[in-house]
């Protein structure tokens, strides 16, 4: 028992210190408690949560449009035909020949630029011929048919 109570002795707990440390620790606790009834009580929790139910009504709406599944049903669709495109290696040659073709077109417009320039010249002056014409006609739609626009009248009273 001399033994036990030798041992008990040199155990000593600072139990002044613990007690106050204690103390704290709940004190810091409380004012964390009291901070977060603070802010839930300022946050518009009812407005968030109604917003929410909102939302999610919604979605169901739009998810439950036929459209909505046949978009789905069509990313799928296009998606397994370009994989099979792909893994038959179509795709690979297709853009490959894509690419040929660009090659190919801009080596035409490169070798004949002066013949382009020419000919959107051309259009240009048919564009606006073809709209002088339409104003003429606009003017005198009989003119088309019959000839030149008709004689100006001189009317009775009138310097010529």
């Amino acid at each position: 028992m001399e033994a036990l109570h030798y041992e008990l002795k040199q155990l000593e707990l600072p139990v002044t210190e613990l007690s106050a440390q204690a103390g704290d620790v709940l004190k810091n606790a409380n004012a964390t408690i009291e901070r977060v009834d603070r802010i839930l009580a300022a946050a518009p929790i009812d407005r968030t949560v109604r917003r929410i139910d909102s939302a999610a009504a919604r979605l169901d709406e739009v998810l439950a449009d036929p459209a909505v599944k046949q978009v789905v049903d069509n990313a799928a669709v296009i998606s397994a035909r370009l994989r099979k495109l792909a893994d038959d290696g179509d795709l690979d040659r297709m853009v490959k020949g894509i690419g040929d073709t660009a090659e190919r077109l801009d080596a035409f417009v490169g070798d004949n630029q002066y013949d382009v320039r020419v000919i959107v010249q051309d259009l240009r002056v048919t564009a606006s011929n073809l709209r002088a014409l339409s104003e003429t006609v606009k003017r005198y739609p009989a003119g088309l048919l019959l000839g030149g626009p008709p004689e100006k009248i001189q009317l009775p009273g009138t310097p010529r």
